[in-house]
Order: structure tokens, then sequence, then C-alpha cells
């Protein structure tokens, strides 16, 4: 636990095995008491780490809030969240630097020169860091980092695109994964395939999805691969009529996406109506003659490959160093 705790703070531990944290202050080069909770421990450390900020009387950019928000708030949010929250800051603060920086009272470019930044491919990704921007505008407004209330930018105006490029890319997801061998089942592709630059050919693998009950390739699914079709045609409409056929995929799909590391995308996968999952495939079947422009990496498994590597790292540092001196019987 101690080494997920923020710069500045320290546990110790009494006789009796009770935990107790305490903020270093450096200047004083002292310790404060904070107690032994650690959700009351974390908040005492980020009202200190921000009256700091509001005692040096400066003028704070767009870019200063963001930092700030690194590091006096990140450091509280759950483990997991950490990492691709400093990801979106960092792409963020790319942005408003390569804009001059503004400071936040000043004229700032809107969410929608944002989303053109981040080009299409990444319309999915950008809306989260937008609603991010504005969730870190509203939480330095509340603690008075800023004087300015309103953020100035606005989800609403990038919604629809944003809901549309989800769908699409969910779409490429569950075309992709109907057609391939799940990750799940230790059967991954070769290389990681980035869907609209893998060919057709490579996109269709229909004799090995099919389960039990599913019309096999041999039978049905010729057509479908002569027209170009990512899926083939009976096959298609099987699943698109079969509620249960789409459910599995979908949870089949969401645990795929977890192995790949996007936990993003499986969630708001998982968050779909099934009637969404099902517009969201026809749409991306209707689509497959044309490459999508997702640009998507799938297949590849790196959550699961990253954590086995700190698996074998863990089992290699716990275990003993063999003795080097030679044994009594061996000497002699």
């Amino acid at each position: 636990m101690k080494h997920e705790l923020p710069k500045g703070m320290r546990l110790r531990k009494s006789g009796s095995g009770r935990s107790y944290y305490y903020l270093r202050v450096e200047v004083l080069q002292t310790e404060i008491h904070l107690g032994a909770d650690l959700r009351q421990a974390l908040a005492k450390w980020r009202e200190y780490q921000l009256a700091l900020v509001r005692h040096r009387s400066q003028t704070l950019k767009v870019t200063d809030l963001l930092d700030l928000f690194t590091s006096c708030e990140v450091p509280a949010r759950e483990p997991r969240l950490r990492p691709r929250l400093r990801l979106q800051i960092n792409i963020l603060s790319q942005f408003f630097r390569g804009m001059g920086n503004p400071a936040p009272g000043g004229s700032l470019p809107n969410e929608r020169e944002y989303q053109a930044w981040r080009g299409p491919t990444k319309c999915f990704r950008a809306g989260g860091e937008i609603r991010l921007f504005i969730h870190v505008w509203g939480w330095a407004s509340t603690h008075s980092l800023i004087q300015a209330v309103d953020c100035p930018w606005a989800s609403a105006s990038v919604q629809l695109a944003y809901q549309g490029a989800l769908l699409k890319e969910l779409g490429d997801v569950l075309a992709y994964y109907s057609a391939h061998p799940s990750p799940l089942a230790g059967s991954l592709p070769a290389e990681p395939v980035v869907c609209g630059e893998m060919s057709q050919s490579n996109r269709i693998s229909q004799g090995q999805q099919t389960a039990s009950g599913h019309p096999d390739e041999g039978e049905v699914g010729k057509s479908g691969a002569a027209n170009g079709n990512a899926l083939p045609d009976l096959y298609y409409e099987y699943v698109l009529c079969n509620d249960a056929e789409l459910e599995s995929l979908r949870r089949r799909s969401v645990k795929s996406l977890r192995l790949d590391g996007r936990p993003d995308l499986a969630k708001a996968l998982a968050d779909l109506t099934l009637a969404q999952v099902r517009v969201a495939l026809s749409s991306a079947y209707s689509a497959s003659q044309s490459a999508p422009s997702s640009h998507l990496i799938l297949g590849t498994g790196s959550a699961e490959k990253l954590r086995e590597l700190a698996r074998k790292r863990t089992r290699k540092h716990a275990t003993p160093v063999a003795e080097t001196r030679p044994r009594t019987s061996d000497a002699a």
C-alpha cells in the first residue's frame, strides 16, 4: 500500500500493527499526523497541496490547472484509473501548449477545435478527454483556483459525433471478434490487426468462430465471402436475428477488449442495449465493403501479456538467491 501513496505522504505502523498516515512538510522538516483513515488522510493531503498553490498568488495557465489536477487529485483516485487519467491529461496539455497555453480567463480554443485536432479516428477518445477537461475546470472552480465558474467547453456539442463514433468503433469490434478466435481461447492472431488496414481475406475466419448451432462457413458462408463482406451473409442474419447469440457475441467481445487493453470500450459495449448492439453490428456489416476508418488495434491480448510479465517479475524477485558457497561434502 505504501507505494500507492502520493508524494509527501508517509505510512507508519504502531506496535499493535495499526496503520497511521502522516504528511511530510519539507520546509519545517516535520510530519503532520493525518489519522488512520486513508480517505480522510488523502483529503487532508489534497487540501494542504492546494493551500500551497493559493498562497503563491501567481497567474495560472490552463496547463497549470491540468498539472495541479494530476498532482493533487489523480493520486487520490483508484490505482487502476490513474494511468488513463494521466494519459488523457497529457494529451490535453499538448493541445493547449500548441494553442499558446492561454489563461483560464482568456480566449480558449473551443471543444470543436480540440476534436478536429484529435482527428476523425480519435473521436471516441476525444469525447472522454473533453468531459475530463470540463470536470477539471469544475474542480478548479470548486477549490477557488480560478474565478470563472462556467467552463467554456460543453460536451453537448460533440455528444452526437461522440455517440456516432462510439457505435462505429463498437461495430468494428463486434465484426472483428465475430470473425476471429477469441483471445480467451489462447489463439491470438500472429500479429495485431488494425481495423481498416487488414485485408478482407484476413478479416474473415468463418470456420474458426462457428459454435454449436451456428451455420457452418462451408455451407452458407461462401456468398458473404465472395461479396467481400466482413461476415458471411447467413451467419450475419443468424446473429442479428438471434438475441441469445448476439448477447453471447457481446459478452465475448467485452472480455476480449479487456484482454486487448481497452477497458473503456469494454465498458461502453457492456452498457449498450441489445438493440444498440444490433445497430452497431448491422452498420459494420453494411459498410464492410469499404474499409472502416476506426483503426482499432485488436487481437493483441496486451493486458494479459502485461499481467504475465508482472507475474514473472514478481516470481523472479521472490526467488531466493542460490547458495554460492560450496557445501562441506563438495569441498572435501
